[in-house]
This record gives C-alpha cells, sequence and structure tokens, in this order.
C-alpha cells in the first residue's frame, strides 16, 4: 500500500515539475526577466500560432496589450514578420 502512495505522488510531481515550465514571464522596464514585483511588462505562456511559429502577446503590468506578433522561439524577443 505504501508503494501505492509513494509511485502515485512521484507521478503529481513530476506533471506539476512539467506544468511549471509553462510559468508567466515577468519583465523589466529595459526587457530583462526579473521577479513579479519589479515587472513593467509580462507574458503568458504561449501558444503555437501558424507555420510552427509561437504568438507572442506581451502585456502591460496593468493588463492592457503591449504588443503581439509571431516568433520561431517561445521565450525569444524576436519577432518574425509584422507586429501589433
Amino acid at each position: 500500500m505504501m508503494k501505492s502512495y509513494t509511485a502515485a505522488f512521484l507521478v503529481f510531481i513530476y506533471t506539476t515539475t512539467a506544468f511549471a515550465q509553462q510559468d508567466t514571464l515577468w519583465f523589466n522596464g529595459g526587457w530583462d526577466n526579473t521577479a513579479k514585483d519589479k515587472a513593467h511588462f509580462y507574458r503568458p505562456p504561449v501558444k503555437n500560432g501558424k507555420r510552427n511559429l509561437y504568438r507572442i502577446t506581451d502585456y502591460y503590468i496593468n493588463g492592457n496589450i503591449q504588443m503581439t506578433g509571431l516568433s520561431k522561439f517561445k521565450d525569444s524577443v524576436h519577432l518574425e514578420g509584422a507586429a501589433t
């Protein structure tokens, strides 16, 4: 019985760790990664866009959209094509 609980616990920890990689990114005024309480902008977890690109939407700390565009990499500040 104890082995079942241990196995279930390990699966839970593994799953939680895998999903933790999709956290919100926080940026300061110079677009460097920072802590949430020092952020000027933030980026929620990104989603796949079209043509194997990621749809990136950055927000001001007040929740208004700062920009949206497509990137080859989900954690990049370099965009492909036009951004709004």
